[in-house]
């Protein structure tokens, strides 16, 4: 296994030749001598991948999941010892295990689904890999991408070709734009065309053999905690960083979430933008840290990645400190530029609520831009599927401050 992964300073050079698309080609020199150095100048862990490859190996041969056999720790930055401490009456009695070992992703191996394997042993063959025309056609912010993902060491590689004693999967990239934001979302579609991605084979219904009952607080939850701590309480709100790419998988999953980028090949070690299983899993992360937030005595809702609290003018500060704490205790990184201090007026999942005024709005920005939709209905004679569910979507989103409409909305969905 160890003599397929190479690592040389000429080898180098397939970041930015030999690339079967010339765009792929024309990323910038900044960005591909930053990941240059990043792996030749010290800052890239090689004892690390070499560790990581050798531990997915053991799993991989074992055919169990890591948390139930071989036991291997993840090197993730979450503090697992404090979870156990925080945890001892908590309901999700698997969390810990599956923080300290990863998560598996819940891929169904079976006859079919392993067949999606590939061997891509030489060069050629990953020089073939076809990524998808939102990241070759923005080829500087993939390679920023890649050197921040290989410094936070969410990422291993790049390799040459498959360094692993079997196949591999290696899915398309593709980038979106960021809402408010110059900056483009990388994800890795892993529900390729044809119902022959990885996605295909993790059922949404289940996972380690128990039934997802996957449930996102509503703003009516916050609007509950705005009655039960009174008018002109204060709400405040904290968002993690990265939050997908901070919960690690399973290393013995690594082989199925892999991509490729000028002739390299890399693998997700933590949960992948794109991967139908991690919504429910990172509400499993983040109802875990509510529920240790909870135990010290405040009242808090998480919708994924997002906290919302709400409580006292008296005691709001040291609330909105202690959320905080809580999450370093818990070894996860937060994203500070997001975080909203105690205020009576806050957004929180696109609503603004305002706790002395008691009442829900809708941004100018967003009632224009459903104004701007409604006019394109006027006179419309037919529509898709997908268009009528995106209108609907929109005016169910406005029915969460004109309650009123949710009935028009629910009879119009059963009519």
């Amino acid at each position: 296994m160890k003599d397929s992964w190479k690592r040389d300073n000429s080898n180098m050079k397939f970041l930015s030749k030999n690339s079967g698309n010339k765009k792929e080609n024309d990323s910038s020199e900044a960005c591909k001598n930053d990941l240059c150095k990043l792996v030749y100048e010290g800052k890239y862990d090689v004892l690390k991948t070499d560790k990581l490859l050798h531990d997915h190996d053991l799993v991989f041969k074992s055919s169990k999941l890591n948390f139930e056999d071989c036991k291997l720790k993840t090197l993730s930055k979450i503090n697992v010892d404090y979870f156990k401490l925080m945890l001892s009456d908590y309901s999700d009695r698997q969390i810990c295990k599956l923080l300290e070992f990863g998560f598996p992703i819940g891929f169904h191996r079976n006859k079919e689904s392993m067949s999606l394997l590939r061997d891509f042993k030489a060069q050629k063959e990953v020089l073939q890999v076809k990524n998808h025309r939102g990241a070759v056609e923005f080829p500087n912010d993939m390679e920023k991408y890649l050197v921040k993902e290989l410094t936070k060491g969410a990422i291993i590689g790049p390799f040459h070709v498959n360094p692993f004693d079997h196949g591999i999967i290696l899915s398309p990239l593709n980038t979106v734009p960021k809402k408010d934001s110059t900056e483009r979302r990388i994800i890795l579609d892993l529900s390729s065309a044809g119902g022959t991605g990885v996605n295909e084979f993790i059922d949404k219904d289940n996972y380690l053999g128990e039934p997802v009952s996957l449930t996102y607080p509503r703003v009516d939850d916050l609007v509950l905690l705005i009655k039960k701590k009174g008018s002109g309480s204060h709400l405040f709100k904290r968002d993690l960083a990265r939050a997908y790419r901070q919960i690690p998988i399973d290393i013995g999953d690594t082989f199925l979430v892999g991509f490729a980028w000028n002739g390299h090949i890399f693998f997700d070690i933590v949960l992948s933008m794109g991967l139908r299983s991690a919504a429910q899993i990172c509400q499993r992360l983040t109802n875990a840290i509510a529920y240790i937030y909870s135990s010290l005595g405040f009242d808090i809702i998480n919708y994924l990645d997002d906290f919302a609290g709400v409580e006292s003018p008296e005691l709001s500060s040291k609330a909105f400190l202690e959320l905080q704490n809580v999450l370093a205790s818990c070894g996860i990184e937060e994203s500070e530029h997001k975080a909203v201090g105690p205020s009576t007026r806050m957004e929180f999942l696109g609503i603004i609520c305002d706790s002395v005024k008691m009442t829900l709005e809708i941004s100018i920005e967003r009632l224009t831009e459903i104004d701007l939709i409604l006019l394109e209905w006027v006179g419309k004679e037919f529509a898709s599927k997908r268009e009528i569910q995106s209108l609907v979507g929109k005016l169910n989103f406005v029915g969460c401050c004109v309650r009123p409409g949710r009935v028009f909305i629910l009879e119009y969905l059963i009519g």
